[in-house]
């Protein structure tokens, strides 16, 4: 699989999933399967070595003009535009003042990326983290939401694999 822009989600294999942050959290159990739902959020990362190395990925929703619809990205160092604060305490850099959702057995294994071409643009859809017990599946909709699932998520079948560390 040749480089792309989205080569930055594999960044994240090994590290801790600290968990989804938002202003508001609505979140949900149906069987098997958890879902939260926020729009804007932030997703926290950290090396487990306890260098206090944290990496955060802010994430919204953007309907294009087809009516697909894509994840909009950004790889950052703070959780901004969230309130928050540096610490020295903790295996955090930062204390997040805003509502949270994290998992426990949360060591990121393998992370996938799903989307789509249309009008020459390469776009994400679907990222999936695969956790130690379970996966997290985040899709682009206008309520962005997150499940938490026992298995590994069906694909829409006209998403294509744009990257993935599985093999790596």
């Amino acid at each position: 699989m040749m480089m792309n822009q989205f080569d930055f989600l594999k960044k994240v294999k090994g590290m801790e999933f600290s968990g989804i942050y938002g202003e508001l959290l609505h979140t949900y159990k149906n069987d098997h399967k958890i879902t939260v739902i926020v729009d804007p959020a932030i997703l926290c990362f950290w090396q487990i070595n306890g260098d206090r190395n944290e990496k955060f990925w802010h994430i919204k929703w953007q309907e294009l003009r087809s009516g697909n619809d894509a994840l909009i990205i950004t790889e950052q160092d703070t959780p901004a535009p969230l309130k928050f604060e540096e610490t020295e305490m903790g295996s955090q850099k930062y204390l997040i003042h805003s509502a949270s959702f994290s998992t426990f057995k949360n060591k990121i294994s393998n992370v996938w990326g799903y989307g789509f071409t249309e009008e020459e643009v390469v776009w994400i859809r679907v990222i999936i983290l695969e956790l130690e017990d379970s996966f997290v599946h985040i899709q682009a909709s206008p309520a962005m939401e997150y499940k938490v699932l026992d298995k590994f998520p069906e694909i829409h079948p006209f998403d294509e694999l744009l990257v993935t560390t599985e093999k790596e």
